[in-house]
């Protein structure tokens, strides 16, 4: 694993609490490693509600087992990439080869194959589909050796378990792999059952923590994990509060709405407690903490969102960086940070460090390489959430508008990101046309059911274009791609293939776009054909030919004579229209 992977490797610096009331469900997860290190794979959902521990449980595990010989490998979705085909493999593997944001595409490829080339003899058949899937940019320089185009070989998740972990036989090192809300990431669909049920052959141990109980990653027979709340005696809130507070032990009083207030969520507890510190009510003496007067009615915030807003409104000077990076995402880099905040470096550096005092947020490298990671997807969105409507959408401009400018490949890799700031920013226009290259991406990588719901945002924002010109335009170009995805998945001849054809064809009537019609009508021509509708799919290839014959391109002539053609052949008629035999 590369390092400091997670929030729980980035804060290693200072310390882990310790694992408090987990010792059944511990020893649960040991039982199923011995039985996948003697060869038995298994995999394991980790439910429960956000906060209660599910990671914490699982690092708890990887440091039982450390001084055993074994591969460690995590994967992690986000929001941001749930229809983004194998986002969690590929980011692995950028980590993995170490790819850095000023590497060109030919040190990416070197890279690549060089982690690639742990696998033996199998790299060179899976080091196109790779690179491609990775590094979208490498794509010359792959075809350009000679190797097999990527719409012709799409990545499949069999094929990422195998090379990541080297082809390792069965008998090789086991592996620990760590998932987190791979229930939200999208798998091509012939491959969702192979990750898991193909690693299983392995000694292969997998944990996938899940917010969602009824959440079920495409894995096979998945055994259940379910966390209960940790508090089944007050005993353990006091353990969990003695440790954020050094062994010092606040007043009864306090401490009895912290057991009261928290429910036993781990989360809960150490933040009220942190809450509790900060807020100034209690005075430290040399046995523990005592009231500064009578405890305030409301100076215990009653809920987790509550302590974590106090926390982030007691670091006013600061706060502000916390919510750009809110905007952002659970994971936000340094330097697109420092481009929306527009601000003196070594200000934004210790606004950085006092929010990692704080423990809110986690950071992983250094400046300008840096990452920073938000304690937990709750904390990121409390901050999120104490952000002004108009103030958000202001942010997700700048963030758009910095990807666009200074971030190509982000722009080129995952058109998706900054058509979700556009979204949020209420930018419709370029809204859609980053949801139309992100489909379009993702059907030529063959991910045509995330390319699906890509479309479909796009579709969903056409009513708030005013230009119906535009619109209309907009429309056209998003229900073309959308019948191409369709018939991948579904096939040629369903009613929603011809749905969006038709209104595609619609659309070029109305508007005169001409240059669009090819697709839409042959489309809707195949459609006819192929259920033997041949006096319709006649009439669409008259259409065709017609437009055909104003256009300056001999292969749309061409395709159009031949649709002309095929319903007569069909039909058993060989004497075919003048027209029809005369065309080259």
């Amino acid at each position: 694993m590369s390092d400091s992977e997670s929030r729980f490797e980035a804060v290693r610096a200072t310390g882990l609490t310790d694992l408090i009331g987990r010792e059944d469900e511990l020893y649960f997860l040991l039982e199923r490693q011995r039985l996948a290190w003697k060869g038995e794979g298994q995999v394991v959902l980790i439910s429960g509600e956000p906060g209660i521990g599910k990671s914490r449980l699982v690092a708890a595990l990887a440091e039982r087992i450390a001084g055993e010989p074994h591969t460690r490998l995590r994967y992690q979705c986000s929001p941001y990439h749930t229809n983004s085909a194998l986002r969690p493999f590929i980011a692995q593997l950028e980590r993995a080869a170490g790819f850095k944001a000023d590497d060109t595409s030919e040190q990416r490829l070197d890279k690549l194959e060089a982690v690639l080339a742990m696998g033996g003899s199998r790299v060179q058949a899976r080091s196109a589909a790779f690179c491609c899937a990775a590094v979208d940019p490498v794509r010359r320089a792959v075809s350009a050796a000679g190797a097999q185009p990527y719409a012709a070989a799409p990545p499949d998740a069999r094929g990422t378990a195998r090379s990541i972990r080297g082809s390792r036989p069965p008998a090789a090192d086991p592996a620990l792999v760590r998932g987190r809300e791979l229930g939200g990431c999208h798998l091509p669909r012939a491959t969702r059952s192979d990750w898991s049920s193909g690693c299983a052959n392995y000694r292969s141990l997998h944990c996938s923590p899940s917010d969602r109980s009824s959440s079920r990653p495409g894995l096979v027979s998945p055994t259940s994990a379910p966390c209960r709340s940790v508090a089944s005696t007050s005993n353990d809130v006091e353990s969990m509060v003695a440790q954020v507070t050094g062994g010092r032990v606040p007043p009864a009083e306090v401490m009895k709405q912290i057991v009261a207030k928290t429910d036993g969520n781990p989360l809960f507890v150490e933040e009220l407690t942190k809450a509790v510190l900060e807020a100034g009510i209690l005075v430290e003496d040399a046995e523990g903490y005592r009231l500064d007067g009578p405890l305030p009615p409301l100076a215990i915030p009653a809920t987790l969102q509550d302590s974590l807003m106090s926390r982030l409104d007691r670091l006013a000077p600061v706060r502000e960086i916390g919510q750009i990076g809110a905007a952002i995402g659970r994971d936000f880099s340094y330097s697109l940070l420092r481009a929306v905040v527009g601000r003196d470096e070594t200000a934004l550096k210790h606004a950085l460090a006092q929010l990692e005092q704080a423990e809110l947020v986690f950071r992983r490298g250094e400046p300008p390489e840096a990452v920073y990671s938000f304690k937990h997807a709750l904390v990121r969105d409390a901050a999120y959430e104490s952000l002004l409507k108009s103030r958000r959408q202001q942010l997700h401009g700048q963030i758009a508008r910095a990807l666009e400018e200074r971030f190509a490949d982000i722009v080129a890799s995952q058109p998706e990101i900054v058509a979700h700031h556009f979204t949020a920013a209420g930018l419709v226009e370029p809204a859609i046309d980053y949801w139309l290259k992100a489909g379009q991406q993702a059907a030529r990588r063959s991910a045509n059911a995330e390319a699906l719901n890509h479309l479909a945002r796009g579709l969903e924002l056409l009513p708030k274009i005013d230009d119906p010109m535009l619109r209309n335009k907009s429309e056209l170009l998003l229900q073309t791609s959308l019948g191409h995805s369709l018939r991948a998945i579904k096939g040629w001849s369903i009613d929603s293939v011809k749905h969006a054809y038709t209104r595609a064809l619609q659309l070029c009537k109305e508007s005169g776009f001409d240059e669009h019609t090819l697709p839409a009508v042959f489309g809707l021509w195949t459609w006819n054909f192929l259920r033997a509708a041949l006096g319709e799919a006649q009439a669409v290839a008259e259409h065709l030919v017609n437009t055909a014959e104003n256009a300056d391109d001999s292969v749309f002539k061409v395709l159009a004579h031949e649709a002309l053609g095929l319903p007569y052949l069909r039909a058993g008629i060989c004497r075919c229209p003048r027209g029809v035999r005369t065309q080259h």
